[in-house]
């Protein structure tokens, strides 16, 4: 599979997007690295830009705030694989990180900032649009995951739930 293969099948998650504007994103998209233990993002930096996986896994980490013995701890919420976006909440909503991601083997990522999808969105018809319901489908797809009061919910109802 060659970089051009790669980089479409890295960038699914930005799938509803007219195609001459993905086409764009990949043009202008950056790539990085991350190597094995390094941070990508940290739990409340502000946030410029999202990233893509292309390959290796990341851990989403999380701070401990509301038990103070063990505040400063971290715990793993989640593991990211090929495909998988991250840091689109800071994009979207306060520009602060909500947690951290760390590498657990070398990465490499695409880095999609936000002034490039501010400039997808005024040059392209339907991205501001595709790119509020991503945002808003990821949120609902978090906090259904995440959340205590829907861990009684079997993945089944939950899918169901984030169908309506």
């Amino acid at each position: 599979m060659g970089p051009a293969s790669s980089a479409r099948n890295a960038l699914a998650v930005f799938s509803s997007l007219p195609n001459a504007a993905l086409m764009e994103m990949q043009r202008r998209m950056r790539f990085c690295r991350a190597p094995k233990g390094g941070f990508v993002v940290l739990e409340g930096e502000e946030g410029d830009a999202c990233f893509v996986v292309l390959s290796g896994e990341l851990d989403v980490l999380k701070r401990h705030a509301a038990n103070p013995g063990s505040a400063g701890q971290e715990s793993v919420i989640e593991r990211l694989g090929p495909g998988s976006l991250f840091g689109e909440f800071a994009l979207f909503a306060d520009r602060r990180r909500h947690a951290s991601v760390r590498a657990v083997e070398d990465c490499e990522l695409y880095e999609v900032p936000r002034v490039l999808l501010q400039e997808l969105a005024r040059r392209y018809d339907g991205v501001e649009a595709s790119l509020q319901r991503l945002f808003r489908e990821r949120l609902l797809s978090t906090l259904l995951r995440t959340a205590p009061f829907f861990s009684p919910l079997s993945e089944v109802a939950r899918k169901k739930l984030m169908k309506r």
